[in-house]
């Protein structure tokens, strides 16, 4: 046994959990694996490496505005990650929530964070498209099987390449989360690539709007708070999104079908503020951005990945038609729309950027983590937090 499963063994023993370390499970393309680890950490069961707090003033607050409301299902999995933060920090940090869009939009994410009227909110850079080049590459066809792996891969790959455009909108980047690959609830079934032609098909915008189109529907953005009633009146025939959020936003109530074309992923980060980060004190800010990607890899596992089985078994109780598409009947989708994959390598490549390196780094990263298993996944994001996120 290597010294890193020895020390994931042991990890799995003071946790009080069952984690077999001989043969990594391979990740669930359905988002049904296990995750210990991460449910042990949220459920303060699971010891991680924390800086000593020697800050002895005040205790520091973190204003964290969100639109998703605070009766969404994905709060089970949040509000025990701000917790953590709390604890871990001896009431030093603590977060305190604005849910439901109470202090603003949901596409205004950035601007909130950068005129400091949040410290902490939701980033997209799918709101944004003109803003950036390279980091839409996650939202490339074909590229992750799962929310931890895409998550994983994103994280690892910031620095390198992400972080001078995304620091450019003025904020720093706090932990880059994917969603699961997009599936589709609709009004009848969307089985082969002819059922998508003339579709009019929500979507988050910029590179899944091109996907959409290369497959022959017509993209409608609508925002994810939006998109019930958006399915409700007509304005759209189907939803793409993960699918968590056809329960958590209601999209699944108006459908008839659900499909799994399962064709690329979208980035939903969190940005901060620099000037509140900036001023922490050296071991709360050590805390925090450790913190972050802890969160970050339990969200991925508990909220993304693993409420995705528990919405598809609630979506074929309400009657639903589950339509399970064949890995053929998926890749001709998916090829019709790896021609925008191609489109955007030429773009950057044209502008000087290294998009054929980048989709090399991101393909070889996704197929390594892959084959580990999600408490694999989760330790590396408590043992080895990626460095260099933001320079302190």
């Amino acid at each position: 046994m290597n010294a890193r499963r020895t020390v994931l063994a042991s990890v799995a023993l003071l946790a009080g959990v069952t984690f077999a370390v001989g043969t990594a499970m391979a990740q669930s393309k359905e988002g049904d694996q296990k995750s210990d680890m991460a449910a042990a950490y949220l459920a303060g069961k699971l010891k991680v490496p924390l800086p000593k707090i020697t800050y002895t003033g005040k205790p520091i607050e973190v204003r964290f505005s969100s639109f998703i409301p605070a009766s969404a299902p994905i709060w089970k999995v949040w509000q025990p990650a701000l917790d953590r933060l709390k604890a871990e920090s001896g009431g030093k940090l603590y977060v305190k929530l604005y849910a439901g869009g109470v202090l603003h939009s949901m596409k205004d994410g950035f601007k909130a964070v950068r005129d400091g009227i949040s410290d902490l909110s939701h980033c997209y850079p799918s709101y944004e498209p003109t803003s950036f080049k390279l980091m839409p590459a996650g939202e490339l066809a074909g590229l992750f099987p799962s929310a931890a792996v895409g998550s994983m891969v994103m994280t690892e790959l910031y620095p390198k390449y992400f972080k001078k455009e995304y620091e450019a909108m003025g904020v720093y980047m706090a932990r880059i989360s994917m969603t699961p690959p997009y599936d589709l609830v609709s009004k009848k079934p969307i089985v082969t690539l002819k059922d998508w032609k003339g579709l009019k098909v929500r979507t988050t915008g910029g590179m899944m709007a091109k996907q959409v189109s290369a497959a022959g529907a017509v993209p409608v953005f609508v925002s994810t708070s939006e998109a019930y009633t958006a399915f409700q009146r007509g304005t759209v025939d189907a939803v793409a999104g993960h699918d968590g959020a056809f329960i958590a936003f209601r999209t699944a109530e108006p459908a008839k079908a659900w499909t799994n074309p399962r064709f690329a992923a979208v980035e939903t980060p969190l940005c901060m503020r620099k000037a509140f980060f900036d001023k922490l004190p050296p071991d709360l800010k050590q805390l925090f951005y450790a913190w972050l990607q802890r969160w970050n890899q339990a969200d991925a596992q508990r909220w993304y990945d693993g409420y995705a089985a528990t919405a598809r078994k609630k979506m074929k109780g309400m009657g639903i038609k589950m339509v399970d598409l064949t890995p053929e009947q998926r890749q001709s989708v998916i090829g019709a729309m790896e021609k925008v994959n191609d489109a955007w390598v030429a773009d950057m490549k044209n502008k000087g950027l290294p998009a054929d390196q980048l989709l090399k780094d991101m393909h070889a990263l996704s197929k390594k983590y892959e084959g580990m298993s999600n408490d694999e996944l989760f330790m590396m994001s408590v043992k080895q937090p990626v460095k260099g996120i933001v320079n302190f």
